[in-house]
């Protein structure tokens, strides 16, 4: 096998490689943002049900990217474009339609999406009224006692 023909044959096998990857990727990501509980059952049902849309992502984003990418190579060089320019505008094609179907599969099944974090707080930043120990105690003996309890 030529050199050349080995490339194209890589960058070929790439469309299914990445594309069930992708997939997989998109089942999953939603049981890396689930609460571990090791004593509860649901917790392995969930990741069992997670997996199983993995499985399921895998094998679609294999389809997906293989149908994108043989179509958009047929259809570029039956207008005469050349082998390695069509594999290679295939491939970027497919990646790109590969990032935008696993958008709206996340935007129309949101739990499939894990949640983004939020930054943390520090102290500093918290407006003067959430930081109790740097107001005035108060005057009330109950509320004194646990000021001086929390700051002192």
């Amino acid at each position: 096998m030529k050199r050349g023909r080995t490339l194209l044959w890589i960058a070929r096998s790439s469309w299914a490689l990445f594309g069930g990857i992708w997939g997989a990727r998109i089942g999953f990501a939603g049981a890396l943002a689930l609460p571990y509980n090791a004593d509860s059952f649901a917790s392995f049902l969930a990741t069992g049900l997670f997996g199983f849309y993995a499985i399921v992502g895998f094998g679609l984003g294999m389809g997906a990217g293989v149908l994108v990418g043989a179509l958009t190579e047929w259809l570029l060089r039956s207008v005469g474009v050349g082998n390695p320019s069509a594999v290679s505008v295939a491939t970027l094609v497919s990646a790109l339609a590969l990032w935008v179907l696993g958008g709206i599969v996340q935007a129309k099944y949101p739990g499939l999406r894990p949640p983004t974090s939020k930054p943390a707080v520090s102290s500093h930043q918290l407006h003067p009224a959430r930081r109790p120990c740097e107001i005035v105690p108060p005057e009330n003996s109950p509320q004194r006692a646990s000021w001086e309890a929390e700051c002192r």
